[in-house]
């Protein structure tokens, strides 16, 4: 890594003390001393890996700011941090002001890790015209793809299980609720989340990724709604396609079987 020193960076980012702070060309990287054990050997190239394959996935060829990436060892000073700029809660989040992401560094599997930077990086993506679009309009729908986008890079940088976890607590969620429909304000959160979550991944095998960017693109920057983006697509009724995606999930026993 590229070593500056620390203390010319106290002004930028005031709630740090003595951090060290690495630069690429997308990025630079503030952490504490205690976090580094816990860092990805080889972050840097590792970052801007991970931000070419965000790009491609959503189909984006434009240069952005400088992201920094905040990495706390400390999860009350995280914490306070986070409730202190009013930043959305998580082991992982991002701060549109500061143009930063920061997480929770704890004892992770590197694809872990970089999937909860990729989920983030994702948030800022041009590809949504910014995090700050309307939350009643597209919050949810955004979060759906940087999950998607998060899995894929979790997956591609070793965490081989991601999936047949979120596949067993999918099946177990859609066992209790019957009927799989795709809105929000129906479930709570982190149970429909899992559910959901294999949406995006399905209809990649299904159909591919160009159609699933054509989808994307209808909702964010067509401002579509999800029933007739998904018409315009698939060329199929949205309780049409749920029933199929849920008859898929309940007879997987595993996640290659699901994707077969």
């Amino acid at each position: 890594m590229n070593m500056e020193n620390p203390r010319e960076q106290i002004d930028e980012v005031p709630f740090f003390e003595k951090e060290p702070v690495a630069s690429s060309e997308n990025f630079e990287v503030h952490y504490d001393q205690e976090a580094e054990e816990n860092i990805p050997e080889g972050l840097e190239s590792k970052l801007e890996e991970v931000k070419d394959l965000v790009d491609r996935m959503l189909d984006l060829d434009e240069r952005t700011d400088k992201t920094k990436i905040y990495l706390f060892s400390n999860k009350e000073q995280y914490q306070r941090h986070i409730k202190d700029h009013d930043l959305p809660k998580g082991e992982a989040t991002f701060d549109t002001e500061a143009g930063a992401i920061l997480i929770l560094v704890g004892e992770r599997e590197k694809g872990e890790f970089l999937g909860g930077i990729a989920h983030e990086m994702a948030h800022f993506n041009p590809f949504f015209g910014g995090v700050g679009n309307d939350p009643e309009r597209s919050k949810w729908e955004q979060e759906m793809v940087c999950n998607f986008v998060g899995n894929q890079i979790g997956v591609e940088f070793g965490d081989k299980e991601i999936n047949n976890r979120k596949l067993l607590v999918a099946k177990e969620e859609l066992s209790r609720i019957k009927k799989f429909s795709w809105r929000e304000k129906e479930y709570d959160w982190e149970n429909f989340l899992a559910l959901e979550v294999l949406v995006y991944p399905w209809l990649e095998k299904r159909y591919g990724m160009k159609k699933l960017q054509g989808l994307w693109g209808k909702l964010f920057k067509e401002r579509q709604n999800l029933a007739s983006s998904i018409k315009d697509i698939y060329k199929q009724e949205l309780p049409e396609l749920e029933r199929e995606f849920a008859a898929d999930i309940l007879k997987a026993e595993t996640y290659k079987d699901f994707m077969e």
